[in-house]
C-alpha cells in the first residue's frame, strides 16, 4: 500500500518487500497521513520518499510462494506493478520463477527502477527493523516497535530456490542485483 507519511514523506510500495508490515507499523504509530490504496504509485509530490528492496532471490521466491498460496490470484489491475507477471502458474516455486524469467527476463530490475528513481531513502527487507528505525531518526519520527519486532517475519514460507533457478535469475536480470547493492541506504 502506497501512502503519504507525517513529516512530508511518501512510502512507495514495491510489492513483496515488506510494505504491508511498514504500513501497519507506521499506522499504529500515527505516521500514515493519507493512504493511496493499492496503486503502488511511484509518482508523488512529497519532499522525500522511501521504498524497500528485497534481494532478488528472496523477491522471486516470495512472489511465487504468495501466488501459489493465494490460488494463483490475478487480482492486479493493468497499472499494478505485478500485472505483467501475475498470470504465471506452476506447481513449484522454481517452475514459476523460471516461467516468469523466460517471458519477462528483466522484470524485477525494471520494476525496481520505477520506484528507485523516486526514492530518496531505500530500506532492505532483510534488515527492515533496523532500517525503519534509522529512517525514523533521520526524518524525526517517534516509532515504538511494540509487538512489531517480534512480528517481523515472512508470512509466506517459500524455502530455497534451486541453484539452477538462482543462476537463471543472475543471468536474466543482473541489474536487479546491482540495484539491490547500489541503492542508497537509509
Amino acid at each position: 500500500m502506497t501512502f503519504t507519511t507525517c513529516g512530508g514523506g511518501a512510502f512507495l510500495h514495491i510489492p513483496k518487500t515488506g510494505g504491508t508490515w511498514i504500513y501497519y507499523l507506521l499506522r499504529e504509530n500515527g505516521m500514515v497521513a493519507s493512504p493511496f490504496g493499492h496503486e503502488h504509485g511511484h509518482l508523488h509530490n512529497e519532499e522525500w520518499a522511501f521504498s524497500v528492496l528485497r534481494h532478488p532471490f528472496g523477491w522471486y521466491a516470495s512472489h511465487a510462494a504468495f501466488q501459489r498460496a493465494s490460488g494463483f490470484s490475478t487480482w492486479t489491475g493493468a497499472e499494478h506493478p505485478l500485472a505483467e507477471i501475475v498470470h504465471h502458474q506452476h506447481p513449484t516455486i522454481d517452475g514459476m520463477v523460471r516461467a516468469i524469467l523466460e517471458e519477462s527476463p528483466t522484470f524485477l530490475s525494471r520494476m525496481y527502477g520505477k520506484f528507485l528513481d523516486s526514492s530518496k531513502y531505500v530500506l532492505r527487507n532483510e534488515t527492515l527493523v533496523d532500517d525503519i528505525m534509522s529512517l525514523s531518526d533521520k526524518v524525526g519520527w517517534s516509532i515504538r516497535l511494540r509487538s512489531f519486532r517480534e512480528g517481523r517475519r515472512n508470512e509466506t514460507p517459500h524455502g530455497e530456490l534451486s541453484d539452477e533457478t538462482k543462476r537463471m535469475i543472475e543471468e536474466c536480470d543482473p541489474d536487479a542485483f546491482v540495484q539491490y547493492v547500489n541503492a542508497p541506504n537509509v
